[in-house]
């Protein structure tokens, strides 16, 4: 369970990218071009939300209760944040994806709040945001915690 859960939060990141850009021109080229916000513009940022929530939750289930990383850093925590790539796993990588989560949702929410070209705005600094903290906790292959951008079968 554990390999298939893996294999699938490696491949609905590049999904969530995806539709992350297209989101983030969307409101961007909105924005700037004071356009008026199109039924279109809400179907993309919802399909990057849902997405997103469905890659958050596979996460979470690796996190909680398949990931053998996961449950050595829980064991001793202490322990844990001595080792950088326990550190990584247990602490940094699964706070700070959900802060970016968050900020994603956030601008989603504000952008609801606004009318007509308004909408945009928050919705493009919430991906920025978003896009900051997924750079910072994404697993960079080469790095002593990385993996590789594509999961073999």
């Amino acid at each position: 369970m554990y390999d298939l859960a893996l294999m699938l939060h490696s491949y609905v990141r590049w999904i969530v990218i995806g539709l992350g850009l297209v989101s983030f021109v969307t409101a961007l080229t909105g924005w700037l071009g004071y356009r008026p916000w199109r039924a279109s513009d809400e179907q993309r940022h919802q399909a990057f939300i849902m997405a997103l929530d469905f890659q958050l939750l596979v996460g979470v289930a690796l996190y909680l209760f398949l990931s053998p990383t996961s449950k050595a850093a829980f064991a001793d925590f202490g322990a844990a944040m001595k080792d950088g790539v326990l550190r990584f796993w247990g602490l940094e990588h699964a706070m700070t994806m959900l802060i970016a989560v968050v900020a994603a949702h956030v601008g989603k929410a504000l952008s609801g709040r606004r009318k007509g070209p308004d909408r945009h705005r928050p919705m493009a600094i919430g991906l920025i945001v978003f896009a900051v903290f997924l750079l910072a906790a994404f697993p960079w292959p080469g790095l002593p915690h990385g993996r590789p951008f594509f999961r073999g079968f």
